[in-house]
């Protein structure tokens, strides 16, 4: 994990998450997730994430997927994944790959739709509790809606938050009590492929009566409620 202005050297199966002003070497097959204005040079069969306004100079058979304002100069047998229309990537091979709707999102995440209706996932507490407010209750059987929404329109706050899996809620609650699974209409979710967190939606309402999983999303203590 690197930091504000520090420099690091990456070899074999290395794995650098860089953050502020860092500068990263990777080589061989080094994963290297790059945030801020990070600076990564890539070599050999290494991986590189890289956001905010991140800088890569990828070569040898680097695989980028880039963010933000990310930029990035790559060598012929390099492939990056754009996944915003304000990445400026230079040579190699490029894949446009930019989520704007609910649907593309869900798709991009696996997460399954049917009629219109995605089941997502919230961590919450020992009483079902809301992470941010103890007040908010996930209760299985019952249809959570937002006393707040904003339609969508900020990342954070104004609305009901999920994830794709139970297992990704943990980037929010990472010692939860209970996963909860949500039936939520893609009418009533918003995206942000560029924000802070892609990996999270936000939406007005469960739609239908949520239910309890365990972290692989297999359902428990359902109470009458059907998946």
């Amino acid at each position: 994990m690197a930091w504000e202005s520090s420099r690091v050297e990456a070899w074999g199966s290395s794995s650098v998450v860089a953050r502020g002003s860092s500068r990263v070497e990777a080589r061989g097959s080094s994963r290297v997730e790059a945030w801020g204005s990070s600076s990564v040079v890539a070599w050999g069969s290494s991986r590189v994430e890289a956001w905010g306004s991140s800088r890569v100079v990828a070569k040898g058979f680097v695989s980028l997927s880039l963010w933000g304002k990310a930029t990035a100069t790559l060598s012929l047998t390099c492939h990056a994944f754009i996944h915003s229309d304000e990445v400026q990537a230079t040579g190699g091979k490029k894949t446009k790959a930019i989520i704007s709707t609910p649907k593309q999102w869900c798709d991009y995440y696996g997460v399954e739709v049917k009629n219109g209706i995605a089941v997502l996932y919230k961590a919450v507490g020992q009483e079902y509790c809301s992470n941010h407010d103890n007040a908010f209750k996930y209760t299985p059987g019952t249809m959570p809606e937002a006393p707040d929404w904003d339609e969508g329109k900020q990342e954070c706050g104004k609305g009901l938050h999920f994830s794709p899996h139970p297992k990704m809620t943990k980037d929010f609650l990472s010692h939860p009590s209970h996963y909860i699974a949500c039936p939520v209409a893609l009418k009533d979710m918003a995206i942000h492929p560029d924000g802070d967190y892609p990996q999270k939606c936000k939406a007005k309402r469960v739609c239908k009566p949520c239910w309890e999983v365990d972290e692989d999303g297999n359902a428990i203590n359902t109470k009458g409620v059907k998946a």
